[in-house]
């Protein structure tokens, strides 16, 4: 009997296919930056759940978090012999099991390249003899969580930043935002090793939009003294208000430039 129809086999970054061959991961001069994007020690959080998500989505999360060691992902099966005693149910679960194989590769192919194409060079080069996702993500997660105190100073450098103002190329829109990616990152260190809270940062994104256009900043601090008197503060409740505020008021103005309004 011919042997049935199979597609051939190449070696397909994201599973491991007990072979010694090295994966060739993606440039890093291909890097698509796709907004969840580690580049630093700080993206960790938001870019690990990226990943999780995105690979739940696919239904190939089993296979790569990081936190087990099974399910394994579908090997590829074994052509049913010639001589099968039930030839013809031997080729059905053959192509069965290929075809499960087949699938789970490809997305799992998806996610390898999700992931390479989403980290920046030093850590692609950290992990470039990793074969599989679930070890590629163990790895990048024990290279992060060695470096909580370098997450830190990520932050505070970053909060310094943001704290001067949109760059001159940047618009108040875009300045908002890396607020909220900042309030999103800093989340599990705010009130705890860091020396500021809440309010305290919402006062420093105000101070920052005084300096170029007090109306703006004026709105904020009314936003600040109603939540006072309401005794619930939340940072990322002010920056949903302030980038709302934006969206219906100030659309044309610059922060990084004098405005009159």
């Amino acid at each position: 009997m011919a042997s049935p129809p199979h597609s051939p086999m190449t070696l397909v970054p994201g599973m491991d296919l007990d072979t010694d061959d090295p994966i060739i991961p993606p440039s890093s001069h291909t890097l698509a930056k796709t907004g969840y994007f580690l580049e630093k020690r700080a993206d960790w959080d938001l870019w690990f759940d990226h990943i999780k998500r995105h690979a739940s989505i696919l239904g190939v999360w089993e296979y790569i978090d990081p936190d087990a060691d099974t399910p394994v992902p579908p090997k590829l099966p074994n052509i049913p012999s010639d001589d099968h005693p039930n030839l013809k149910d031997a080729v059905l679960l053959y192509k069965a099991r290929l075809n499960e194989f087949i699938t789970v590769r490809d997305i799992l192919n998806q996610v390898y390249q999700l992931i390479t194409h989403s980290i920046h060079k030093h850590f692609q080069e950290g992990i470039y003899d990793t074969k599989d996702c679930r070890t590629m993500l163990r790895e990048l997660r024990e290279w992060n969580q060695d470096c909580d105190g370098a997450v830190e100073e990520d932050l505070r450098d970053e909060l310094e930043r943001l704290k001067k103002g949109p760059f001159p190329t940047q618009s108040i829109r875009e300045w908002l935002v890396d607020w909220q990616k900042f309030a999103r990152q800093s989340r599990r260190y705010i009130g705890k090793s860091y020396p500021w809270t809440d309010w305290a940062i919402c006062q420093d994104l105000c101070e920052a939009a005084k300096s170029s256009n007090e109306v703006f900043a004026g709105c904020g601090r009314d936003k600040i003294d109603e939540m006072d008197k309401k005794e619930v503060f939340s940072l990322n409740d002010f920056l949903k208000y302030y980038v709302k505020l934006y969206d219906n008021t100030f659309p044309y103005v610059n922060l990084s430039q004098e405005s009159h309004l």
